[in-house]
């Protein structure tokens, strides 16, 4: 039990640690599964407990003390869903979705290197308008890089939208930042008809397919986007799926 509230601590600190450096989805699976260690290991120590009490002939454990450290543990479990989803909303991102294919992006080696681990801001999956997309990458190599354009390119209709980035979590122009320094996190953003949106229709039809292209001080990386890549946000709407007949049809 000691070595389950271990790990439980490293989880809840990685998870804080997480919450402002990459992924914060990840950050909350990692502070939920730590908060489950901690009761579980609580659980295990009142067991122990309980027992040593009953063996020396002294009153043991009611069950109004689980029913207090159950509740404790749902409003904990509460409170770091809500606070979670606040923290998403503060900085920006909106309750949107989320696709990670856990595939690099850059076929070659860096000095950065892409994900498709995309994040959508609207869609059908939330009822509203698509409003922003967002990119995920690193500086893998061990020198500073000078990122020097970032853009989507439409693939059906040749549209371009230049992206921007998050620096101290301030959503800035590419040429607002200073060099990526090695190991460091990349957040990039499209925003798509600002303040408004696009209809789930006129982002299809325009962003069903494109490319992710992307300049930095030594190079140029072009990473294709297909309707597998945004099907998860669009369930039924892109890529193969279930059709029904047509009335008299065969």
């Amino acid at each position: 039990m000691k070595l389950l509230a271990s790990g439980a601590s490293y989880l809840l600190a990685l998870a804080a640690q997480m919450s402002g450096y990459i992924d914060q989805g990840i950050a909350v699976f990692l502070a939920v599964l730590g908060t489950i260690m901690l009761i579980v290991s609580a659980a295990g120590y009142a067991r122990r407990f309980n027992s040593r009490r009953l063996s020396e002939g002294k009153f043991g454990l009611h069950a109004w003390h689980f029913f207090v450290v159950g509740s404790f543990g749902t409003a904990l479990m509460l409170l770091i869903t809500m606070g979670a989803a606040g923290l998403i909303i503060w900085n920006g991102q909106g309750i949107g979705g989320a696709v990670d294919n856990s595939k690099k992006a850059t076929q070659d080696e860096g000095p950065l290197q892409f994900f498709y681990n995309t994040t959508l801001e609207g869609g059908p999956l939330s009822g509203r308008n698509v409003y922003s997309m967002r990119f995920h990458g690193t500086n893998a190599s061990q020198r500073e890089v000078r990122l020097v354009s970032a853009a989507i390119r439409s693939a059906l209709k040749g549209t371009e939208i230049s992206l921007e980035i998050i620096a101290e979590r301030e959503i800035l122009e590419i040429g607002a930042i200073n060099l990526i320094p090695p190991g460091a996190p990349i957040e990039l953003i499209a925003k798509f008809n600002p303040p408004e949106g696009l209809t789930e229709q006129d982002f299809l039809s325009t962003w069903a397919r494109f490319n992710l292209v992307i300049r930095d001080d030594t190079k140029e990386y072009r990473l294709p986007f297909n309707e597998a890549s945004i099907q998860a946000f669009f369930p039924g709407m892109v890529g193969p799926h279930v059709t029904k007949k047509v009335v008299g049809g065969n």
